[in-house]
C-alpha cells in the first residue's frame, strides 16, 4: 500500500490501542472481547488493497472470534522486537483472501470460509464474506479479491455483537477515520453499503434522503469521483415473511440516478 494508505492503516490500529481500557465512546465495544490489552485483537483497517479496489464493501463492525491468528501485541507471532512487524501485520489485511495465505481458507466457487486459529486448527466462520463474494461476482464477474475489491466498517474495532456499539462509538469512528478510507479508494467504481444500521449512519453522514434498497445511485459525495452506490440488507437479515434471507444486488442498469438529498 502507498504511503498515505499506511498512515491511515496505522493510525486505525493504533486508535484502538490507545482507547483500550479508556473511559468513552469505545470502551463498551473493546472491553466486550473481554481480553487483556496484550490480548486484544487490534481493529480492522479494511482487508484486501485498497489502493486498486473497484468495489467498497462498508458493514457495521468486524466480528471478534476469540482464539484466531489474528494480529495483537501479545503474540510474538505478529512482532518484531517489542513492535509491531509492520510488514506481516499489513500483509495479513491485504492478502486476507489469498489462496495461499496461511490466515484463511475457502472452497473456490464456493466461499466456504474458515479461519486459522492460534492452535493451527481451522474454524469455520458466518456467510457475510461469502456473501460479499458474491456481490463481488456480479458487479465484477470473478473478482479477484486481491485486487478488485476491499471490506472495510463504520467502526473498527471488534466485538462479539453489535449491541455493544452506541451512537457515540459511531460518530466518533466515523469522524476520525471513515472519510479517510473513501479518499484513498481512488479506483472506486462501487460503494456497497451492507445493513440497515449502515445504511442509516451512511445517509445522516452525507446528507442521502431515504434511499431505497438493492437499488443503484450515483454521487461524488464519498470522494469527488462519480461512483455508483446501493444499500443493500446484512446476510443475516430476513427481509421477507417467508422468511428469505437478503440476496445482495443486482446488475447496474444502464441508467442510474443521482442519489436525493435531505432539503
Amino acid at each position: 500500500m502507498d504511503k498515505s494508505a499506511q498512515t491511515v492503516f496505522w493510525d486505525i490500529i493504533d486508535c484502538g490501542i490507545r482507547e483500550y481500557g479508556q473511559p468513552g465512546p469505545c470502551h463498551g465495544v473493546i472491553s466486550s472481547q473481554g481480553a487483556s490489552k496484550s490480548g486484544f485483537h487490534v481493529p480492522e483497517p479494511w482487508n484486501g488493497n485498497i489502493d486498486s479496489a473497484r468495489i467498497l464493501f462498508v458493514s457495521i463492525n468486524p466480528g471478534y472470534s476469540p482464539g484466531e491468528l489474528y494480529p495483537r501485541t501479545g503474540n510474538p507471532f505478529w512482532l518484531k522486537g517489542c513492535d509491531f512487524d509492520t510488514s506481516k501485520v499489513e500483509s495479513f489485511f491485504e492478502r486476507r483472501f489469498d489462496l495461499t495465505s496461511p490466515y484463511v481458507e475457502y472452497r473456490e466457487g464456493g466461499h466456504a470460509f474458515s479461519i486459522r486459529m492460534e492452535d493451527s486448527s481451522m474454524k469455520k466462520v458466518r456467510g457475510f464474506w461469502t456473501y460479499v463474494f458474491k456481490m463481488a461476482d456480479v458487479l465484477i464477474p470473478g473478482a479477484d479479491p486481491l485486487k478488485d475489491f476491499v471490506i472495510t466498517e463504520l467502526v473498527h474495532c471488534k466485538s462479539k455483537d453489535v449491541s455493544f456499539l452506541t451512537e457515540a462509538c459511531y460518530d466518533k469512528c466515523m469522524e476520525r477515520h471513515f472519510s479517510r478510507i473513501f479518499e484513498l479508494s481512488k479506483n472506486m467504481e462501487y460503494a456497497i453499503f451492507i445493513g440497515g444500521s449502515v445504511r442509516e449512519h451512511v445517509c445522516r453522514h452525507y446528507g442521502f434522503s431515504a434511499p431505497e434498497k438493492q437499488k443503484w445511485y450515483i454521487t461524488t459525495k464519498l470522494n469527488g469521483r462519480e461512483t455508483k452506490i446501493a444499500f443493500v440488507d446484512h446476510n443475516n437479515a430476513f427481509p421477507d415473511r417467508n422468511g428469505n434471507r437478503a440476496y445482495g444486488i443486482t446488475p447496474v442498469p444502464e441508467i442510474v440516478e443521482r442519489i436525493p438529498l435531505a432539503p
